[in-house]
């Protein structure tokens, strides 16, 4: 349209590209293509492209998977399609090593008080709670696929349910551990950065503090973790992070029960696809009120993932889908033309007595797709029925 970039804009050579790639692919999500942010600073190159990207985790894990795929060869419509639906947590995987970590240090402090100083006055005040938080602890270490399974429909498997309690259980602990770090120099500023931007800067946090300009050489971390609010006391990461996993078990044995088998992610992770009018809830699906799924549909998938299914990162009690794919299309061009296969969240029709009111959607929730026809004899011969409108 009018805003490509040309010639008399900027030359191909400045613009992110690649033409027959020798290794067979290329895949884009969202990131930084070339590295312009990867030293903080977008606009110290020879020309300026932009600087909000996706953090990189979905094309990190897209490029894994598609290398191995193409160095076997023969990669299939459905592997293709199976990628789409990709529920592995990026920030589990990082980042739910540290909490186990942290639980590990605090145990140590339990058995022998003032080990850890830092831990000395939560370890102390949680009381009962703190035998929990090692539960908690062992689920999130047992957790090595970083799937995260909504585990609520059907006869979910045993490993099924063990990763959707551990990724119920990491979302509500690194919602709140990112308040815990950054409330007070949010207040501070009178404005909080995207989510993106604190789920970096807590990544960093938490893995790399001397990439931070916040990071003290004396301290040996980044300030971030100390509360401005406290004095005489320096609140550390490991510090936050049990407090962050106190807060996500009150909160959790609240909403789900005391039976941590019950915590499945499903229950708390749902979509429901609204009427945009919001006067209509009998056209949402599943509309409003539905007896089988009254919050919406149960979803796998986190923060930042490949099947993106993004609830934010600043709110604690709402983990509701936010974004994701609006459709989930797979092409393969053969020399006969392309066959496609496609998804949407919806159907072909408003009226939600109508079969095809949200038949897509079934399809969509479940990582299935149907053929999406494209030559005028496969639809006309799959046609159910045409309009016709003459003068």
């Amino acid at each position: 349209g009018e805003y490509e970039w040309t010639d008399e804009n900027l030359s191909d050579r400045y613009i992110p590209h690649d033409y027959n790639p020798a290794k067979g692919y290329i895949c884009t999500a969202n990131q930084d293509e070339v590295g312009v942010t990867a030293d903080g600073d977008p606009f110290n190159d020879a020309h300026y492209l932009s600087w909000d990207f996706d953090l990189g985790h979905r094309l990190a894990r897209i490029d894994s998977v598609l290398d191995e795929l193409t160095s076997r060869g023969n990669v299939t419509r459905e592997e293709m399609s199976e990628l789409q639906g990709d529920d592995r947590s990026p920030l589990g995987a990082k980042l739910a090593g540290v909490m186990v970590a942290a639980v590990d240090r605090a145990s140590e402090e339990k058995q022998t008080p003032g080990t850890h100083d830092d831990l000395t006055a939560v370890v102390s005040n949680a009381g009962a709670d703190f035998a929990k938080t090692v539960q908690m602890r062992d689920k999130l270490d047992a957790w090595t696929s970083y799937r995260t399974p909504a585990a609520v429909e059907g006869e979910p498997t045993s490993q099924e349910i063990a990763d959707s309690v551990a990724a119920t259980i990491f979302n509500a602990t690194v919602s709140r551990l990112a308040h815990l770090a950054f409330d007070d120099e949010v207040a501070l500023i009178a404005n909080r950065p995207w989510d993106q931007k604190i789920a970096k800067a807590l990544q960093w946090a938490m893995l790399e503090p001397e990439k931070l300009n916040t990071y003290d050489s004396d301290l040996g971390d980044t300030v971030l973790w100390d509360d401005l609010d406290t004095e005489g006391f320096v609140e550390s990461r490991d510090e936050r992070i049990l407090r962050a996993m106190l807060g996500a078990l009150a909160f959790l044995e609240d909403e789900l029960g005391n039976d941590m088998d019950g915590w499945r992610w499903g229950k708390l992770h749902t979509v429901r696809f609204s009427d945009i009018s919001g006067m209509f809830g009998e056209l949402s699906i599943p509309p409003e009120g539905d007896e089988q799924f009254p919050d919406g549909f149960p979803r796998h998938g986190d923060n930042y993932g490949v099947d993106a299914s993004n609830y934010g990162l600043w709110d604690t009690t709402n983990f509701s889908y936010g974004s994701g794919p609006q459709q989930r299309v797979v092409v393969e061009m053969t020399p006969d033309g392309p066959n496609i296969w496609n998804a949407r969240p919806g159907g072909q029709t408003i009226d939600p007595e109508d079969e095809h009111h949200a038949d897509d959607a079934e399809l969509w929730r479940k990582n299935e797709v149907a053929p999406l026809f494209f030559k005028e004899i496969d639809v006309v011969e799959n046609a159910e029925e045409r309009v016709r409108f003459v003068p």
